[in-house]
């Protein structure tokens, strides 16, 4: 049987083949090419305005669509969300409609659609959508189907009537202050319009350095979302954004890559290289800040236990260095409870540390254990500092990481001495070479009874101790009065005090040693004189003062003195009383 071709059914083959032509993916993405698979049942009626296809195809990655065809005069949107693309034609007029089914698969797009800068500010690239507009009145035949507007009268078929529009959402999160103003940055870009006004076009930026499209925020701004309508149909690929709250934060985000100009390469991207405009998603590093640190003493020295979380949620970063600067602490030890990493320099105060394996950090999350040496006075409560940041290199150059400041306030130790009874040896027992000074010096009433036999020490002196005092034997001043001298107790028990200007009384001025900066307390200065007071006390170091028991004690380097009145049968109303240990 021969079948007859009516208008009618030429317009519905017509608007078929024009579908067939039209569906295409909206994204050329590496990688992976989309396939399209098109069955058509159609419906038609007679329109004499018909003069060309419209398409509306929507694809996600693994579900089929839905294509119509309407032979009418249309605008075409294509929308690349970031798990697929989708397509809208939308008509411009009635005619003859065909409703074809289209199957569409589409490599979605990086992961690097959500960035979180510091700051506590998160921008979401929402995706691009592509558009044709325009009648023109030349005898080309394209109707500006490929430039963002054709309505000139030259023969070039189009080639500037497609337009990309990129919607992105900005958001405070709970940490945030408030933003004062966010930059798209669009090197190289045509810009037809953006969203919401007022906007600026800043060719730089002053704060950010950045060429693009400003918004102001106001300061009841909270999440708001944002868009930019650029000429011809832009890949989409990684640029440059920046907010600017307290302080400007820059990163990198998905978004339109426009390019002006030609290349001499084989791809298409217009520069002359061979990626075709593609590069890896930028680090999204972050250092957690880390939970309380625990102070622990070991050995009478006191040590900071700090855990440090490092997530990178983004793509790979190279050359990744930890640097950590310490004040009044010093590294101990270093473990990885997660990932891999290693000490690489300690200089200066500021610790470095290879994070990853060979310096390349991918996505992965990393913690470390840092046992950290106070090396502050531990006599008194001492508030110190670790300061770090993370320095790395990624697709877009290189970073450094917002530093984060833990301060931490370490209590002063308390070391409670035993009580250690020795028992007292007797005279006989006093090593020979101390005999005789020992009993020219005061024997018993001055410095008691033999605590210890003589001991040997690895420099040779040899020493002994007594109930209040230390004697040491020098073999290098054999032959010297010095050769038996008391050892400095009080001084390396830590009783120094700082040293004082002179007195402006002249009977004072005479008691005041320069050498240690301090004056002999007035009810100390007779018994000092009296006992041969340099070689049993030694210069003072520090003023006298009343104990917690009311007896008035002053400190000396070999010794400690306390003034007893009620002791009157002591000519002198002073004693000496310090021994071998700290009383």
């Amino acid at each position: 049987m021969q079948r007859l071709w009516t208008p009618f059914a030429l317009t519905a083959l017509l608007a078929l083949v024009f579908s067939a032509v039209l569906v295409r993916p909206a994204l050329a993405l590496p990688a992976q090419q989309a396939t399209t698979t098109a069955t058509a049942s159609s419906t038609a009626q007679p329109s004499p305005t018909s003069t060309s296809t419209a398409v509306t195809s929507t694809a996600t990655p693994s579900a089929s669509t839905t294509t119509t065809s309407t032979a009418t005069t249309t605008t075409t949107t294509t929308t690349t969300t970031p798990t697929g693309t989708t397509a809208t034609t939308t008509p411009t007029g009635t005619a003859a409609t065909t409703t074809p089914t289209v199957v569409t698969t589409a490599t979605p797009l990086p992961d690097d659609d959500v960035l979180i800068l510091a700051g506590g500010y998160r921008i979401t690239f929402l995706g691009c959508t592509y558009s044709t507009t325009g009648d023109d009145d030349d005898d080309d035949d394209d109707n500006g189907s490929d430039s963002l507007r054709d309505d000139d009268d030259d023969d070039d078929n189009g080639g500037d009537n497609s337009r990309t529009t990129c919607r992105y959402r900005v958001e405070e999160l709970s940490n945030a202050q408030d933003l004062s103003n966010w930059v798209l940055g669009l090197p190289g870009c045509l810009l037809v319009d953006a969203s919401p006004r007022p906007y600026e076009v800043v060719n730089p930026d002053p704060n950010s350095g950045l060429n693009g499209v400003k918004w102001q925020t106001a300061t009841s701004f909270t999440s708001g979302e944002f868009s930019v309508t650029l000429a011809g149909r832009l890949s989409v690929g990684v640029l440059d954004v920046a907010v600017k709250g307290p302080e400007v934060a820059l990163g990198e985000l998905a978004g339109p890559i426009c390019s002006r100009g030609n290349d001499d390469d084989d791809d298409d991207d217009n520069d002359d290289d061979d990626d075709d405009g593609r590069r890896g998603p930028p680090a999204i590093i972050i250092i957690e800040r880390p939970d309380p640190p625990t102070i622990i003493v070991e050995n009478g020295i006191s040590f900071i236990l700090l855990v440090l979380v490092i997530d990178n949620s983004g793509g790979d970063a190279d050359d990744c260095l930890l640097i950590i600067d310490l004040k009044l602490l010093e590294l101990a030890d270093l473990s990885f409870l997660e990932g891999a990493g290693y000490v690489k320099e300690i200089k200066d105060g500021k610790v470095t540390i290879s994070i990853g394996q060979n310096n390349k950090v991918k996505k992965e999350k990393f913690k470390l254990n840092l046992k950290l040496k106070v090396t502050a006075d531990s006599s008194v409560e001492q508030t110190v500092e670790v300061k770090y940041s993370i320095k790395y290199k990624d697709s877009g150059g290189e970073r450094t990481s917002e530093p984060v400041v833990v301060v931490v306030t370490v209590p002063p130790i308390v070391i409670v001495a035993p009580i250690v009874v020795l028992p007292r040896l007797t005279e006989d027992e006093i090593d020979t070479r101390f005999v005789a000074r020992w009993n020219s010096g005061g024997g018993l009433r001055i410095y008691g009874l033999p605590l210890t036999r003589a001991i040997t020490l690895r420099s040779g002196i040899i020493v002994q101790y007594f109930e209040r005092a230390r004697f040491e034997y020098h073999p290098d001043n054999e032959g010297t009065e010095y050769v038996i001298l008391l050892g400095l107790l009080a001084v390396e028990l830590g009783y120094t005090q700082p040293p004082v200007a002179p007195p402006d009384d002249d009977d004072d001025d005479a008691w005041y040693f320069a050498a240690t900066g301090h004056l002999i307390g007035p009810e100390f200065r007779r018994y000092w004189s009296e006992t041969d007071g340099l070689f049993t006390f030694g210069y003072p170091i520090g003023a006298a003062f009343r104990d917690d028991r009311g007896l008035l004690v002053q400190y000396f380097e070999r010794a400690r003195s306390n003034s007893t009145p009620n002791l009157s049968a002591l000519k002198t109303k002073s004693c000496l009383v310090y021994s071998a240990k700290k009383s």
